[in-house]
C-alpha cells in the first residue's frame, strides 16, 4: 500500500514539474483564408492562425479576446475558439470574422481601398492582440498574443 501511495505522490510530482515549465506556443503565421457567408449587411470570413507548440505535451488551447487589425483597419474581436494542441507539433486554431458592408466599402478607410493598396505594394500589415490559456488537465497557463507584422503577397 505504501508503495501505491509513494508512486501516485512521484507521478503526481512529476506531472506538475513537467506542466510547470510550460512555453507559449510559437506563432508560424496565416493559414487558408476563405469566405463562408455573404449574409445582406454582412460577410463572414474563416481564416486559420498557424501555431507551433514546442511543449514535451498536448493539451488545448483558447484564444479569447483576440482582436484584429488589418493596414490599420480594426477588424473587430474575433469569435473565441478552443482546439486541441498535439505535442512539438504545428496546429491551426480556426478564426471567424464577420464584417459589415460598411467596413468593406468606406471609400476612405474601407477594407477594398486597402486591399487594392496592399496589392499595389505586395504587404499587407496585420496585428493580433489578445491572449491563450492553455490546458492539460487541471493545469492552465496563460499567455499573451501579440503579433504585429508586415506579410508579404505572393503571386
Amino acid at each position: 500500500m505504501k508503495f501505491v501511495k509513494l508512486l501516485f505522490v512521484f507521478i503526481s510530482v512529476a506531472f506538475a514539474v513537467s506542466c510547470s515549465n510550460l512555453k507559449a506556443p510559437e506563432y508560424i503565421g496565416v493559414g487558408k483564408v476563405n469566405v463562408s457567408k455573404i449574409i445582406n449587411d454582412s460577410i463572414t470570413i474563416k481564416a486559420g492562425l498557424r501555431f507551433n507548440n514546442p511543449n514535451r505535451v498536448g493539451g488545448k488551447i483558447a484564444l479569447s479576446d483576440l482582436h484584429a487589425v488589418v493596414n490599420d483597419i480594426d477588424l473587430g474581436d474575433l469569435k473565441n475558439q478552443e482546439v486541441k494542441v498535439p505535442s512539438r507539433k504545428d496546429f491551426e486554431v480556426p478564426l471567424e470574422i464577420k464584417l459589415s458592408y460598411g467596413q468593406i466599402f468606406d471609400s476612405k478607410k474601407g477594407l477594398l481601398n486597402s486591399i487594392l493598396s496592399s496589392i499595389l505594394t505586395n504587404e499587407v500589415a496585420v496585428k493580433f492582440d489578445g491572449k491563450a490559456t492553455f490546458k492539460k488537465f487541471l493545469v492552465k497557463k496563460e499567455y499573451p498574443i501579440q503579433f504585429n507584422d508586415k506579410i508579404k503577397i505572393l503571386k
